[in-house]
């Protein structure tokens, strides 16, 4: 929730359109859960090679169950 707020005020200021998060220390990837669910693109980097894979797996898991249907008209 914390990195939603933070995030929807990013977006209040600058603009959704010109916002790009980077984050130095991944571990366990609730950013990239929050920047999934709105849609903001992100660079997400963890130097501990299990704290990347846990949260890796935590992020694919999330996102598999909350897939995003697009549809075209």
């Amino acid at each position: 929730i914390l990195y939603k707020y933070l995030i929807q005020l990013a977006i209040t200021q600058i603009g959704k359109h010109h916002l790009s998060i980077l984050d130095t220390h991944g571990g366990s990837f609730g950013n990239a859960i929050a920047c999934y669910d709105m849609d903001v693109d992100l660079v997400i980097c963890e130097k501990d090679k299990d704290y990347y894979d846990a949260g890796v797996k935590r992020a694919n898991a999330y996102m598999s169950s909350h897939a995003k249907l697009c549809f075209n008209k």
